[in-house]
């Protein structure tokens, strides 16, 4: 299966862009939908991704082209939660997944270079999972909040979030929740040593600033990664 069937997928009751009999049967609403949606391949996308299984919450808001390939969104995701890049990835939407094929892993079912946002995001409501380091395994939530019509470049802006992602190699979860119970309490046993080895890191700490100024160093246009 290739980005061209992912996109054959997709059902006209969800679509705006087709003319099937679900939207030739309002036809003004259908136009009215359009007109603030646009085509697939001309639309600001505005996602809300989020860190499972972790309290208090640990999420970002960030606006992309629909058109960004999985590729390039996976950059923006590492450059929005401060990720290294040092450990493989992938999508999952449903029971299929997107990543780069490794000699080490199971190969994904879609090599994500064929596809892009569009094609597993539809519409307002829809879902995916991007996942990072199969070691700690950190789930990332993902949802398409909105989309609107773009008549010009759409470059990828962090809008807001809360609170600093773990550090790597922190152990998943379970590590990242000892490692801030013992950053918060001078008198634990291992405070010296995790504050030793965490460094400046501060679990509440977010510089928007500092997000966007790395995010506008990534390429521009719809098919570079």
């Amino acid at each position: 299966m290739n980005g061209k069937d992912i996109q054959s997928r997709r059902t006209e009751d969800h679509d705006p862009d087709t003319l099937g009999g679900h939207a030739l049967s309002d036809p003004i609403e259908w136009a009215s939908n359009f007109q603030k949606r646009g085509w697939a391949g001309q639309r600001r996308y505005q996602l809300l991704v989020e860190l499972a299984k972790i309290e208090p919450r640990i999420w970002r808001r960030v606006v992309v082209a629909d058109t960004t390939p999985l590729p390039l969104l996976h950059r923006i995701l590492q450059v929005i939660f401060d990720w290294k890049d040092y450990h493989l990835h992938e999508f999952k939407v449903g029971t299929l997944s997107f990543g780069v094929p490794d000699d080490e892993y199971p190969p994904p079912h879609i090599d994500e270079k064929s596809v892009r946002l569009y094609q597993v995001a539809h519409q307002p409501g829809d879902r995916f999972v991007y996942v990072y380091d199969f070691g700690d395994s950190w789930e990332h939530e993902m949802v398409l909040e909105d989309m609107s019509a773009a008549e010009n470049h759409v470059a990828p802006i962090c809008l807001d979030g809360e609170r600093a992602a773990p550090p790597e190699d922190c152990g998943g979860v379970s590590g990242y929740e000892q490692l801030v119970e013992a950053l918060r309490d001078p008198s634990h046993p291992e405070h010296l040593d995790l504050r030793r080895w965490a460094g400046n890191y501060d679990p509440d700490g977010l510089n928007l600033d500092l997000i966007n100024r790395r995010l506008a160093r990534l390429p521009r246009g719809r098919d570079r990664v």
